[in-house]
């Protein structure tokens, strides 16, 4: 994955939650992950797994939609929630 669509995730996970007016810890207790997961999804430091992803759409209300992409903009996939770079 590039480091823009990794970014990308990040600001939208960010924004869905303010706008859900959710604190990171509620987000994590609801979803099974430690606060720093979250912290760490939101600051892009590393990405979280689809069924992460999608733990988190639940939790606010919302769906994961997946759309193809070519290998070229996909770029090295670090989805496994290791850190990018």
């Amino acid at each position: 994955m590039s480091d823009v669509m990794a970014d990308l995730i990040a600001r939208q996970l960010r924004a869905a939650r303010l706008t859900a007016r959710r604190t990171q810890q509620s987000i994590a207790d609801e979803i099974g992950v430690n606060q720093s997961n979250v912290s760490d999804w939101e600051n892009g430091v590393t990405v979280p797994m689809l069924s992460s992803l999608r733990s988190w759409a639940r939790a606010l209300g919302h769906t994961v939609v997946l759309a193809p992409m070519s290998e070229r903009a996909a770029g090295s996939s670090t989805e496994n929630g290791e850190p990018r770079g």
